[in-house]
């Protein structure tokens, strides 16, 4: 089986010692056949991403593909663990993720420094794509939860559906509604878009409560 792992990073970060030891604790695991990471880096995260997603594996990393836009087959990874620069994890935490056999599963880790709910949840008043911290589930919340939404910190997805769903996967999409007899919009985080785009095309998402990874929030 082959994981490939997308850790992107944005203009001016690092990832954090945590991820790059949870990284290489991966890589060594002996799980996988092989673990192909990624780490581009640019201003926009959800274009990082896409070109992990669309990447060219040579055998030693993941080569950039120039047209990332460009719609092509997916086919030297099964599995594709999306993973944030500041996440600390263990291989143990990807199987168990791995183990439900979904589409799209997320591990679970607490939002920024709310101690209360963790990062993911449903559309407030049932709108697609808008987010409420509201809404986020309740850090006391346990098992496996059918969500809107999940974020990319720690998600992991089969190839099969990002084979499916229309590319760009990540995207800032805007959110248009009503209220009060007003037209309101906010552009959605990029995360949100590829749950609501994975959505669209038909695949549930869900949040494994019990997965619980480090968020280190300070780094």
């Amino acid at each position: 089986m082959i994981l490939r792992v997308a850790c992107p990073i944005a203009n001016g970060a690092v990832v954090s010692d945590a991820t790059q030891s949870s990284i290489a604790t991966l890589k060594n695991s002996g799980l996988f056949d092989e673990v192909q990471v990624g780490t581009f880096k640019g201003a926009y995260i959800g274009k990082n991403r896409n070109q992990v997603i669309n990447g060219l594996w040579d055998g030693n990393e993941i080569v950039f593909n120039a047209d990332n836009r460009k719609y092509q087959e997916l086919s030297d990874y099964d599995y594709c663990l999306f993973v944030d620069a500041d996440i600390e994890f263990a291989p143990e935490d990807v199987i168990a993720l791995m183990k439900h056999k979904l589409p799209i599963v997320s591990g679970a880790y607490l939002y920024r420094n709310n101690t209360k709910v963790f990062a993911g949840g449903m559309y407030y008043e049932g709108i697609q794509g808008l987010v409420h911290p509201d809404l986020f589930l309740s850090a006391e919340s346990t098992g496996l939860n059918e969500v809107d939404w999940v974020p990319g910190g720690f998600m992991l997805a089969e190839r099969q559906v990002l084979q499916a769903m229309a590319a760009p996967w990540f995207r800032h999409g805007v959110v248009e509604w009503y209220q009060g007899g007003r037209a309101l919009s906010v552009e959605m985080p990029e995360d949100v878009g590829f749950c609501t785009n994975a959505r669209y095309h038909g695949f549930k998402v869900f949040m494994d409560c019990d997965t619980k990874v480090i968020h280190h929030i300070d780094q």
